[in-house]
């Protein structure tokens, strides 16, 4: 059996073993272990850790995760769970579902939906919906209005285009006489 050996610099002293070189700074998802000079994994979820494994940095772009202060772990984003495979990616839940702990089980609605059999269902009953459908019946009523308004103002202005137009007639007609 073949020890491996490998010798980094001391500007670059860690080793990382899935492709043979040596980092000052490991790369995202693993740290520096100053006992072994290796490059080791960081538990799933982080991005970047500590040598006690704690996160330190979470990728929402890649990752759809945040850092939970209290716990330095990296949790998945509203709308996303942990699948559980170790895998950093968190897997989005349901449209209408805020969080959920897989793709079938909510535990808590997006607004607008109520609970429902353990599922969420969009309800025309919630007043979040009726809150919409109001603010969206008002601003089509106010919408009517300015137009009524505007008609309204437009036939005024021609009507007194009109009467002025006839009363410069008349006057000129009067002034020939």
């Amino acid at each position: 059996m073949a020890v491996l050996t490998y010798y980094c610099s001391y500007s670059t002293p860690y080793f990382l073993t899935t492709n043979n070189s040596c980092f000052n700074i490991c790369p995202a998802r693993y740290f520096g272990d100053d006992q072994l000079l290796v490059c080791s994994k960081c538990p799933y979820d982080c991005y970047t850790c500590s040598q006690t494994g704690s996160c330190t940095t979470c990728n929402a772009t890649i990752d759809f995760r945040q850092l939970n202060a209290s716990s330095y772990r990296c949790v998945p984003l509203s709308g996303y769970y942990d699948n559980g495979h170790q895998n950093s990616t968190a897997q989005p839940c349901q449209s209408n579902c805020s969080y959920c702990v897989n793709p079938t089980a909510c535990i808590t609605c997006s607004t607008g939906n109520t609970y429902i059999n353990n599922t969420c269902v969009w309800s025309s009953t919630n007043p979040a919906n009726q809150t919409n459908q109001t603010n969206q019946t008002n601003q089509t009523n106010q919408t009517n209005q300015t137009n009524q308004t505007n008609q309204t103002n437009q036939t005024n202005q021609t009507n007194q285009t009109h009467q002025d137009n006839q009363t410069n007639q008349t006057n000129q007609t009067n002034q020939t006489n």
